[in-house]
């Protein structure tokens, strides 16, 4: 809505090579708003979807929270069987 909101942290591994960049553009796919903090970066402790090294925490408004733990965290489709239905 416009207004100032709290951060919170939202709490992924964000320590494993790549995992990061992949959390932030499902973020941005869904349309949450995300800033990312890496505490390596001297002078420049907040960046916005930056390429990110270990080390970075990922914010979001409170009120997402929730929605971006379930985006995150929602079980993966392998899509195998739509593969198949196609080749035959």
């Amino acid at each position: 809505a416009g207004e100032p909101e709290r951060a919170a942290l939202l709490p992924v591994d964000v320590h494993v090579v790549g995992y990061s960049e992949l959390c932030c553009s499902m973020l941005e796919s869904f349309q949450i708003p995300y800033y990312t903090r890496r505490p390596d970066v001297g002078g420049l402790p907040w960046t916005r979807g930056l390429g990110s090294a270990q080390g970075e925490y990922i914010y979001v408004p409170a009120s997402c929270l929730e929605e971006a733990m379930e985006l995150l965290n929602a079980p993966v489709e392998s899509g195998e069987e739509e593969y198949e239905e196609e080749l035959q």
